[in-house]
């Protein structure tokens, strides 16, 4: 199934979703034994230290910005994250938000490598 979408640069109305989101994926991959509020402060700095430092994208439903349906960053021209909504799979939202960043390699983060190399991206 197909549905509209446009990518965009990231807004400040974004940075709640995409922080929040990539925080607590980091952590549920393996950061669990510790707890979150000695993990988080360090573990946000490095996420906006990404964002500062590179781009992000965001997917959203065209008929209303707000409503997003993933993101993508790059630091480096590297991609560091992707993600998009469970029900958003599958249709190719992913790979068209790494296109618009250029990516043509990947940081070697959590879960993500297998992803990355289908995108025919080359690890950095």
């Amino acid at each position: 199934m197909t549905y509209p979408y446009e990518i965009v640069a990231h807004d400040e109305r974004d940075l709640g979703y995409v922080i929040g989101y990539w925080l607590d994926t980091l952590y549920r991959a393996g950061a669990r034994e510790l707890p979150w509020s000695l993990w988080k402060p360090p573990a946000k700095a490095m996420v906006v230290r990404v964002i500062d430092h590179g781009r992000v994208v965001v997917a959203h439903n065209p008929a209303d910005r707000d409503h997003l349906y993933g993101f993508a960053a790059e630091a480096d021209g590297a991609l560091q994250y992707v993600h998009v909504r469970r029900e958003r799979r599958g249709v190719g939202l992913g790979a068209a938000m790494v296109r618009a960043l250029g990516c043509e390699t990947y940081a070697r983060v959590c879960r993500g490598d297998t992803y990355a190399r289908k995108l025919g991206l080359r690890a950095r």
